[in-house]
C-alpha cells in the first residue's frame, strides 16, 4: 500500500514540475534573471566606474553609495534591497502575488550579482560613450524584467499607487521624481555627471519602449471616404489585411459615411496611401502610431475579382 501511494505521489509531483516546465512562468523566471544579469553588468561595467545614474530607485542608490564609499551598509547591493522593500507591499496589492514573486527575484538577483561582478569593471576613458552603452544594456535589462511582468524599481510602484488619488498621470509623477534625484546628482556629482546621467535615463526609457512594444511599428489608419467600397476591397486583396467598416455620419453635411479602421505595417503604408489616393484623392485619412498589434492579416485564400483597373475622373 505504501508503495503504491510512494509512486502515485511521484507520478503527482512528476506532473506539477512537467506542467510548470511547460508554463509561462518558467520562461518568466528565465528571462527575468537574464535581465537582471544584463541590468547588473551595465550598472558594473560602464554606469558605476564612471559615476553615472540612473532615474528611480536604482538612481537614489547609486547616489548614496557614490557619497558614502566604504560604509558595507549603504553599499548599492544592500540599498537596492532596503528602498525597495517598502513598495513591494503595494505592488502586491495592485498586481498579485506574480508581480510580487518575480519582482523580488529580480531585486534580489541584482543585488547579488552586483556582489558577484564587485571586482570585474571596464573603466572607459569616455564617460559619453559609458552613458550610451550602459543605458541600452540597463535599457534592456529593465525592459525583459517589465515584460515579464517584474520590477526593480519601486518608485514605478509608488507613482501608480499616486496616480490613483491625484490629477497627475505615472508618467508626470516618475519624471518629477526623476528631476528632482538629477538636481541633486549636479550638486553631488557635478553638473557633467548629471548631464551623462540624464542622457543614460533617456536611453534606458527609450530602450525599455522597445523591448515592451517591438521594433515592429505599426499604424492604425482611418479612411472616410464616399469611394469605401473600392478602397476596402484594393486592401483587403492587396495588402491581404482585415479591414473593420465603421458607420458614420458628417458633422456638417449630415450625410451617411462608411469609415474604413485597419492597422498596416510600416512597410505597407505607402502602398496603402497610394491605393487611396488612386481610388478617391480627396479621402480623409488619419495614421495613428500604435503597438502590440494581433491579428488582421487574412489567412484564407482570397479570390479578388476587383478589376485592377482604375479610372480617374
Amino acid at each position: 500500500m505504501k508503495k503504491i501511494f510512494k509512486r502515485v505521489k511521484i507520478g503527482t509531483i512528476k506532473k506539477k514540475v512537467f506542467e510548470f516546465i511547460k508554463s509561462k512562468l518558467l520562461l518568466n523566471i528565465v528571462l527575468v534573471l537574464f535581465g537582471t544579469l544584463l541590468a547588473s553588468l551595465s550598472l558594473q561595467i560602464f554606469l558605476i566606474p564612471n559615476k553615472i545614474i540612473d532615474g528611480g530607485v536604482t538612481g537614489i542608490a547609486l547616489l548614496i553609495d557614490y557619497v558614502t564609499p566604504g560604509i558595507a551598509w549603504l553599499s548599492f547591493p544592500v540599498l537596492i534591497i532596503i528602498l525597495n522593500l517598502p513598495f513591494l507591499y503595494l505592488g502586491y496589492k495592485n498586481m498579485g502575488k506574480i508581480f510580487l514573486a518575480l519582482s523580488m527575484l529580480a531585486i534580489f538577483s541584482l543585488s547579488l550579482m552586483q556582489l558577484i561582478f564587485l571586482d570585474y569593471n571596464l573603466y572607459l576613458d569616455d564617460p559619453l560613450l559609458a552613458a550610451i552603452f550602459g543605458g541600452i544594456i540597463l535599457g534592456v535589462g529593465v525592459g525583459l524584467i517589465m515584460k515579464n511582468n517584474g520590477s526593480v524599481d519601486g518608485l514605478d510602484i509608488l507613482s501608480m499607487y499616486i496616480s490613483k488619488s491625484m490629477p497627475f498621470s505615472v508618467g508626470e509623477i516618475i519624471l518629477a521624481i526623476d528631476i528632482v534625484i538629477f538636481i541633486v546628482a549636479a550638486f553631488v556629482l557635478g553638473i557633467e555627471q548629471s548631464m551623462y546621467s540624464i542622457i543614460t535615463y533617456f536611453i534606458v526609457s527609450k530602450t525599455i519602449d522597445v523591448v515592451m512594444q517591438g521594433l515592429d511599428e505599426t499604424k492604425v489608419v482611418i479612411i472616410v471616404s464616399n469611394k469605401s467600397e473600392k478602397i476596402k476591397n484594393k486592401i483587403i486583396c492587396q495588402l491581404n489585411r482585415g479591414v473593420t467598416v465603421l458607420k458614420g455620419k458628417g458633422g456638417f453635411t449630415e450625410d451617411e459615411k462608411e469609415i474604413l479602421y485597419v492597422v498596416v505595417s510600416r512597410l505597407e503604408i505607402m502602398t496603402l496611401k497610394e491605393i487611396i489616393h488612386i481610388n478617391d484623392p480627396m479621402a480623409f485619412v488619419t495614421l495613428i502610431d500604435t503597438s502590440e498589434v494581433r491579428g488582421g492579416q487574412i489567412n484564407e485564400k482570397i479570390n479578388c475579382k476587383v478589376s485592377t483597373h482604375t479610372h480617374s475622373a
